[in-house]
């Protein structure tokens, strides 16, 4: 006995697209608690780094970017506000961000 399933292949797909909405959904949010935190934990003199952190789409992905020139120099610890490696304390601090970068999402999280 055999039986033939029409129309499997476009569930499939439905599926699979809605799973890649959610995927993108999730990680943006949880990129902007990022760039909200990293701008809480950013030093201060003009408020110019901290408003300088955004989202940029890097091709299919999204990046967390800050165009300031002396971003470095502040993660480097050359402001007594912050210290050194602020920027990646910040960002490992949230638990689905790991040290490579790549976003983890818990499916029970659903």
């Amino acid at each position: 006995m055999s039986i033939k399933a029409f129309g499997i292949d476009a569930v499939i797909l439905k599926t699979k697209k809605q799973i890649d909405i959610y995927l993108q959904h999730k990680s943006k949010e949880i990129l902007e608690q990022a760039v909200d935190r990293l701008a809480e934990n950013t030093p201060v003199l003009t408020g110019r780094a901290k408003r300088g952190w955004m989202i940029k789409p890097a091709g299919a992905q999204l990046r967390i970017t800050n165009d300031v020139p002396y971003i470095g120099e502040l993660n480097e610890g050359h402001s007594p506000q912050a210290p050194a490696r602020f920027v990646e304390a910040t960002l490992l601090s949230i638990p689905e961000i790991r040290p490579n970068g790549i976003i983890v999402l818990d499916v029970e999280d659903t």
